[in-house]
């Protein structure tokens, strides 16, 4: 009987003066097998995968059990050379993984000169070739020459798994890795990763918190459940139904409005004979209605975020024109627009970027509560900060300590807090609930839900997950290409979908 490709045997992880946070791990891993690990925001899931290839945070420690590789123990000291051509490890944040000063040709080919410096100039190519053709992305020079930011989070992600595919290795750990993506490219994601193991006999870890994804390709799946790992059953795996929101609230007038938009990433001004720049979100018109929530879905590269931030006017306008609350914003004041910045706030999809991982919690909520309408005295302060995480389900030790200590579900509950503390009259939410588990995600959407009813926010949520929308939102606008291509009610579009961006998302949900 051959023996197991990875195996953990009464593994404890803990952090220092602090209880085991993972207590006595077993688990195993064949060749070619795929295997499924789940568990709430904060069980402990990426402390373990972490662990499986020596890069646990500084204050963690690993206090006992063993593993074993290919049958041979594997002492800590010696993960390191393994780490990269053998273990293949694709984080949860693919723009937090990838040099934000680097273009993306030379990321790859140094991926190579590092795993696989055996391979000449012309081989590396046609492996760079053969990866990326792997996660759906052709080696077009216009992309290949641009920069991290300059894509969009779904295409972030397909290029870090093709950067882990480069060397083939034996074992990849995938942690999170469609829990942003639109359900299309989740799907393809997930499909990608069990032909790759079947093609080239690699094994897989697939982390997440949804368990029916997990449960459509994996042969075994896990369970963290308080530090300990049991195989998970797969009998309740169908995901809960949901319903739409009531009516739309009476307008008055718009509090944001957009009137034929075009954005690029490209100046604004450019010398008259240069060609002109090509446009990501073209001729688009939305209206938001004071407490009204709508919702913009779309595959990945549709523009949703785009679209977001050129709302925000942090975007070049080709042509068109952004209102807020009935003015133009190329028509406010500089000083005039840093007073509206707070009416209007952002939740961005990326909460690892968005927190300054060297300022505490407390000290983040204080600066945000300075720009509400009515600061807060400073011995106000901390109730008001107590009171904002409460809303979004964190308790008081949060306040003591830094970003880096939270998993990536906390850490967007804190950028949410964050945005509250301004009290907007408009939240934008770019996939805020993308990253979290069920559980969380539900009381998440429930809080934004007596938010819009009861303060009068008006809400802009940008999202892949269907359920969401229906749950949260009246109307939907569906974006392809960076046009509007369908809007109306929810549950109307929902149950009879015209435009074959938004069938296809509805055709990509998971089964059951």
């Amino acid at each position: 009987m051959n023996a197991p490709l990875l195996q953990l045997s009464g593994l404890r992880v803990g952090f220092r003066g602090a209880d085991d946070v993972l207590t006595h791990v077993d688990l195993e891993l064949a060749d070619g097998q795929v295997c499924g690990l789940i568990g709430a925001s904060g069980s402990g899931k990426s402390l373990l995968a972490r662990a499986l290839i020596g890069l646990l945070p500084a204050a963690a420690e690993l206090r006992g059990g063993l593993v074993h590789w290919r049958g041979q123990m594997l002492p800590p000291d010696e993960i390191a050379p393994l780490r990269g051509r053998e273990i293949a490890y694709v984080f949860q944040d693919a723009a937090a993984s990838l040099h934000p000063l680097r273009r993306i040709q030379d990321q790859l080919r140094e991926a190579l000169a590092v795993h696989a410096p055996e391979l000449d100039s012309a081989a590396a190519d046609g492996r760079i070739a053969e990866a990326l053709r792997d996660v759906g992305m052709e080696a077009d020079p216009r992309w290949l020459r641009a920069y991290p930011h300059q894509l969009s989070g779904g295409q972030r992600q397909r290029l870090m798994l093709a950067l882990t595919l480069l060397p083939k290795p034996a074992l990849l750990v995938a942690d999170e890795p469609t829990s942003a993506l639109d359900p299309v490219l989740a799907r393809r994601v997930c499909e990608l990763l069990v032909a790759a193991t079947r093609a080239r006999g690699m094994a897989l870890l697939l982390i997440s918190h949804d368990l029916p994804r997990v449960a459509e390709y994996c042969e075994r799946v896990y369970q963290l459940t308080d530090g300990c790992l049991q195989v998970a059953s797969l009998t309740d795996s169908n995901g809960a139904t949901v319903a739409a929101s009531g009516a739309t609230p009476e307008s008055a007038g718009p509090s944001l409005a957009a009137q034929a938009l075009s954005l690029s990433y490209q100046p604004a001004r450019r010398w008259p004979w240069s060609r002109t720049p090509p446009s990501v979100v073209e001729g688009l018109s939305l209206s938001l209605a004071p407490g009204e929530r709508l919702a913009v879905v779309g595959s990945s590269g549709s523009g949703k975020s785009t679209l977001a931030r050129g709302l925000l006017g942090l975007m070049p306008v080709l042509s068109g024109r952004v209102d807020w609350f009935g003015r133009s914003l190329s028509e406010l004041e500089s000083r005039q627009l840093r007073r509206w910045r707070r009416r209007v706030q952002m939740v961005f999809q990326d909460p690892y970027r968005t927190l300054d991982p060297l300022q505490r919690v407390d000290r983040m909520l204080f600066e945000a509560l300075s720009f509400a309408p009515t600061p807060p005295a400073a011995g106000q302060q901390l109730d008001r900060a107590l009171a904002l995480l409460r809303e979004v389900g964190l308790d008081e030790a949060a306040l003591r300590r830094y970003p880096s200590q939270f998993s990536g579900g906390q850490r967007q509950r804190l950028a949410i807090a964050r945005a509250l503390a301004c009290e907007p009259e408009v939240l934008i939410c770019d996939e805020a609930t993308s990253a979290l588990d069920p559980a969380v995600q539900a009381q998440i959407l429930d809080l934004l839900d007596s938010l819009a009813t009861l303060r009068g926010l008006a809400l802009l949520f940008i999202s892949h997950d269907l359920g969401a929308v229906a749950r949260l939102c009246q109307r939907l606008l569906v974006m392809d290409q960076g046009r509007a291509v369908e809007t109306g009610p929810v549950a109307s579009l929902l149950a009879n979908p015209q435009s074959p961006a938004l069938r296809a998302l509805v055709a990509a949900l998971p089964a059951g």
